[in-house]
């Protein structure tokens, strides 16, 4: 009999580590660190667990389960994350997997989140159960001269442990800025910090005795046969504005005799236009004279768990003023009961309150008379795969697009109606992993 159950003594993380160690070949780490690992996050971040999958009593698989709080646009709501799913090399192809995420949507629901997160080992396994595309990474690689330098670069400094507070507080400001970013707890900011003097470099600016930006980064060989060629790979890279960027930038900058290339992986689709020179270096070209600037790719996935709880999430959200009713028809087949049909209900922007006055009462059962149909016309039918409502009401991707793309089913009269609706200028980023 198969049963998932919370890891917590030496003996189960040992056994989760070496499912891992074979799971994961290119992580390239012994068990019994993996293991000291795994214990160390259960001992210190209360928001991470581990599970183990049994089939009697010999564990088959396993997964790390994640307490989130993440802003969706403007407000932090609870969301479940997963990661480091792993399965026996004999286990595979029998459902392991399947069970793994089952019980992954289900603790949503029980815990109230009503959005799940994941960074995909195979995008198109995680689609079919209802995950849909976040925002693409880009992975830019220019030359330190491309990015502009400030006149003064007054106020950068190294950061390390004694700047805790300061670079935890920096962090929460950006989080409570950002769509898409989840909270951190104080652990997690802690080994950011710790690792200064270890493989990876903090440097902060400070303005106002505030620290309002900062930058984590290390080093990587440039060349096996020259020693002074090295590029600089950041890590994480936060700023509150355009001056804390410039001082940042100025910092790259003064480094053009000391790094080759600067390599940094971002969700920020127009980060090109920051750059002087945004070609990668490779000098490659395709039609029609374009050049090659960036290796892209999909990453983190979104799923909408539950459609009651993210109505709720979207209460405070600002639907840029249009006022429509949507009849929502809603296919979930990993997740039936998630799946149905829905009136949306928007005035000026807002998805409004049913009658009994609750903002769950936005969404009811189409055709039920609790939202009516505002003023001016007649409900606009719509029929789409959660998958790709996830990434619609993440604002990863617009409506105008799934219809150009056959994912959505909406009259085509409607499509720019609904466009304007969903449309959000606030993709999704997240800087937290999993």
């Amino acid at each position: 009999m198969r049963q998932i159950r919370q890891l917590t003594d030496e003996a189960q993380f040992l056994d989760y580590a070496r499912i891992c160690v074979n799971a994961y070949p290119g992580e390239k780490a012994e068990a019994e660190t993996m293991a000291k690992r795994f214990r160390e996050t259960a001992e210190n971040n209360p928001t991470v667990s581990q599970w183990g999958v049994y089939e009697d009593a010999t564990m088959i698989g396993g997964m790390f389960l994640l307490d989130l709080e993440m802003n969706y646009f403007g407000r932090f709501v609870p969301a479940g994350g997963v990661g480091m799913v792993a399965v026996d090399q004999l286990q595979r192809k029998r459902g392991a997997a399947k069970d793994i995420v089952h019980f992954f949507l289900d603790r949503c629901v029980e815990r109230g989140q009503s959005v799940a997160l994941l960074y995909p080992f195979r995008p198109d396994f995680y689609h079919r159960m209802g995950f849909g595309h976040g925002a693409k990474m880009d992975q830019y690689s220019f030359t330190p001269a491309s990015v502009p330098a400030s006149p003064s670069t007054g106020g950068l400094t190294y950061l390390g442990p004694d700047d805790l507070d300061r670079l935890e507080a920096c962090y929460a400001r950006a989080a409570a800025r950002q769509h898409g970013y989840c909270r951190r707890s104080r652990w997690q900011m802690s080994r950011l910090a710790k690792r200064v003097g270890e493989a990876r470099t903090l440097v902060g600016y400070t303005a106002g005795g505030e620290l309002r930006g900062y930058l984590a980064f290390d080093y990587r060989k440039g060349s096996e046969r020259n020693f002074l060629k090295n590029d600089l790979v950041i890590r994480e890279w936060v700023w509150d504005g355009p001056e804390t960027l410039m001082a940042l930038c100025s910092f790259l900058n003064s480094l053009a005799d000391q790094v080759n290339r600067v390599v940094y992986a971002t969700q920020q689709r127009d980060f090109h236009y920051l750059l002087k020179d945004a070609r990668n270096g490779t000098d490659n070209l395709f039609p029609f004279v374009t050049h090659e600037t960036n290796l892209s790719g999909v990453g983190l996935m979104y799923r909408v768990v539950s459609f009651d709880g993210m109505v709720q999430a979207m209460a405070e959200r600002d639907f840029n003023g249009v006022t429509a009713a949507v009849d929502l028809e809603l296919t979930d087949t990993f997740r039936p009961a998630n799946a149905g049909s829905h009136r949306l209900v928007f005035e000026g922007g807002r998805l409004r309150a049913g009658a009994n006055g609750s903002a769950k009462g936005a969404a009811t059962k189409a055709p039920s008379t609790n939202a009516a149909t505002p003023k001016g016309g007649g409900a606009i039918p719509m029929s789409i795969d959660v998958a790709d409502l996830s990434s619609l009401l993440m604002g990863a991707v617009d409506v105008a697009t799934l219809h150009r793309f056959g994912r959505i089913g909406v009259p085509a009269a409607s499509v720019g109606l609904l466009t304007k609706l969903f449309t959000t200028t606030e993709t999704p980023e997240c800087l937290t992993s999993f």
